[in-house]
């Protein structure tokens, strides 16, 4: 780093210095991401979980979810961080709908750590976000899956690459009960043109990152439209999981 881009830096953490992403309290020192006690409070899932989405579940004996076991996806597994409860949805919303940009860092550092040996055993060759529609994009000014994806290129090495654009202005997925969140993504994302003729070829392994899974109703949209191009293997790496219907 010039001495240029050191005093841009050190004018950025006086103007917008980092927020612990649990309780939104500046940090000092300003290299700490999260408070001490905050961390304690991320619900990290530590026991059992499924082998196909990563939900927990009860039994070190249950290979699969209820929700996976009693279908199949074109999405073949994933991996989670959190579960989704009161602590972690005010965090990823603020991060999503508040401008909190910053929680990112911590969000990638806990990502990596945490998810390191799938990431390492499925060796995905690009990371890919989950799409915003263009007119979300343009009100919320990011997309939040891209800054995610982006910061852990830049600790893992894997290449980011927007290979899918969403064609349908969606409805909120908070909004719709299982089925109501099937159709609503139905054929709403398609391949970016422009970033797949830029590839040396068609992937083999395609990791999809978002920061919340319920149903898997997205990430399944965004598989369909990435097996149906030659995609052999789509998985996900997200932020949140919920415990499923």
């Amino acid at each position: 780093m010039n001495r240029i881009e050191s005093i841009l830096t050190g004018l950025a953490a006086c103007l917008y210095p980092p927020r612990c992403p649990v309780c939104g309290q500046i940090l000092y020192p300003a290299d700490q991401r999260i408070c001490p006690e905050c961390r304690k409070k991320l619900p990290v899932i530590d026991g059992p979980r499924c082998a196909r989405c990563s939900k927990p579940v009860e039994k070190e004996e249950e290979e699969y979810c209820y929700d996976c076991a009693r279908r199949t996806f074109l999405c073949e597994k994933g991996f989670a961080l959190w579960k989704y409860d009161r602590v972690t949805a005010e965090s990823v919303a603020a991060f999503k709908f508040r401008g909190r940009r910053e929680y990112v860092i911590f969000y990638a550092q806990e990502a990596v750590r945490l998810a390191e040996s799938f990431l390492w055993r499925n060796r995905p060759d690009y990371l890919v976000p989950v799409p915003l529609h263009k007119k979300r994009l343009a009100a919320r000014g990011y997309n939040q899956a891209a800054l995610l994806a982006e910061r852990i290129e830049k600790l893992t090495g894997i290449p980011y690459v927007p290979l899918l654009i969403r064609t349908r202005n969606t409805k909120p997925q908070k909004e719709l009960n299982d089925k109501g969140r099937g159709r609503n993504v139905e054929d709403a994302f398609a391949l970016s043109k422009g970033e797949w003729r830029r590839l040396p070829g068609i992937p083999d392994t395609v990791l999809l990152v978002d920061d919340i899974y319920t149903t898997g109703s997205t990430v399944e949209a965004c598989a369909a439209a990435l097996r149906e191009a030659g995609v052999r293997h789509v998985l996900f790496l997200t932020l949140c999981i919920g415990r499923g219907f």
